[in-house]
C-alpha cells in the first residue's frame, strides 16, 4: 500500500465530463443530510468517499456542523433537477442505500465540494476506491486550513480515554502498544481501542512496523464494552477498522 503521493501542480477538483458513458442521469428529489440524497424514483443515495456529521436521531443530538453540511448540500444542488451518478463496486450499503459518486450538471463532484469545505471526512472502504486520491486532496486542503471538522470542534480523541459516548465516526489518536498477526490480518492495540487491519484491504501492511509508533486514524469506533465475550476474553472494549492508508491522518 503506497502512502501519500506528491501533489500535482494543479489540484484536481474531481470534476467529470457528464457525457461519460459510466454516468447515468437521474432526477433529484431532496437532500436528506450531508451525505445522503433521495431521488424522485424513491432511491436513497449514500455518497461514496464522504462521511458528514450526523443530524439528530434516536435521542442523540445533532453533531456539530451537521446542519451546515446539509445546507451546503442544498446550496450545491440548488436549481439542479438532474444529477449524474456513477455506481460503486459495491452497489448498496447495509441500510439498502445505493452507493454512488454524485455530480451535478456542470460535472462538479458533490463529495469533493463538501470535503473541500471541511464539512465531512474522507472515507475509503475497499473495494470502492475510485476517486480516492482526488478526494484525499480535497480533505487535505480543508485540514491544512483547519476548516469545518478540522477545527477545534472535532479534536482527536485520546485512545486511552475513549468511552461509550465516543462511539460512531471519530478521529482517534494514540500509540500502538501491541501487534498480533492472525490468519486474516493484524490486530493493533492502541489505548482502549483494537485496530483491525485485513489482508484483503491492505495486503502489504506490516503491523510489526507500527509497534511503539503514534497513530491518528479516522473511522467508525465500535463500542463492544457490553459484550460478555469481549470481557471474558480480555479484549479491548472498543475497536476500529483501518481499511485504507488514506484513513490515517498524517501531520505535515
Amino acid at each position: 500500500m503506497s502512502v501519500y503521493s506528491s501533489w500535482a501542480a494543479a489540484i484536481d477538483d474531481c470534476s467529470v465530463d457528464i457525457n461519460d458513458a459510466s454516468l447515468t442521469a437521474y432526477t433529484l428529489r431532496s437532500v436528506v443530510d450531508g451525505d445522503t440524497l433521495r431521488l424522485d424514483n424513491g432511491d436513497r443515495l449514500r455518497i461514496i468517499g464522504l462521511n458528514a456529521p450526523e443530524l439528530a436521531r434516536k435521542k442523540r443530538p445533532a453533531e456539530p456542523l451537521a446542519m451546515q453540511a446539509k445546507q451546503a448540500a442544498q446550496i450545491f444542488f440548488k436549481q439542479q433537477k438532474t444529477v449524474y451518478l456513477r455506481n460503486g463496486v459495491v452497489k448498496k450499503d447495509h441500510y439498502g442505500r445505493r452507493l454512488v459518486h454524485v455530480y451535478r450538471s456542470d460535472g462538479q463532484s458533490f463529495a469533493a465540494h463538501l470535503l473541500s469545505q471541511g464539512l465531512g471526512w474522507h472515507v475509503v472502504v475497499p473495494p470502492s476506491v475510485a476517486s480516492a486520491d482526488c478526494y484525499y486532496q480535497q480533505e487535505h486542503l480543508a485540514r491544512t486550513q483547519q476548516l469545518g471538522v478540522w477545527n477545534q470542534l472535532y479534536r482527536p480523541i485520546n485512545a486511552l480515554k475513549i468511552n461509550s459516548s465516543d462511539s460512531g465516526y471519530r478521529v482517534v489518536t494514540g500509540v500502538i502498544s501491541s501487534v498480533i498477526k492472525t490468519r486474516h490480518g493484524w490486530w493493533l492495540e492502541m489505548g482502549r481501542i483494537a485496530v483491525s487491519v485485513r489482508y484483503s484491504d491492505m495486503a502489504s501492511f506490516n503491523g510489526q512496523e507500527w509497534l511503539g509508533r503514534p497513530l491518528t486514524l479516522k473511522g467508525w469506533v465500535i463500542d463492544r464494552s457490553d459484550s460478555a465475550g469481549v470481557r471474558d476474553k480480555g479484549y479491548l472494549p472498543f475497536m476500529i477498522h483501518w481499511r485504507h492508508d488514506y484513513m490515517r491522518v498524517v501531520v505535515d
